[in-house]
């Protein structure tokens, strides 16, 4: 778990003030492949300040195995 001093996951506010929250979200990229096509998709990963590591890599995990049923998620290549 991350530590109990606050100020070390705070935000500065200005020269002189730090704001702390009281919950931690933190938010990574997973490889995903849909229609045959690997794209990167936001996994955002609500109160790690409560969970243990193994916790958290569960849930990465758990992100990676699923499988997207949205038929209306639509994903287009740039065109250069």
């Amino acid at each position: 778990m991350i530590c109990k001093d606050k100020s070390g996951h705070a935000v500065r506010k200005g020269k002189n003030k730090l704001v702390a929250f009281d919950d931690i979200d933190i938010s990574i990229v997973i490889e995903k492949e849909i229609n045959g096509e690997k794209v990167p998709l936001p996994v955002v990963i609500r109160k790690v300040n409560e969970k243990s590591l193994s916790m958290i890599q569960d849930e990465i995990q758990l992100a990676k195995e699923q499988v997207i049923i949205n038929k209306r998620l639509c994903i287009r290549r740039k065109q250069i």
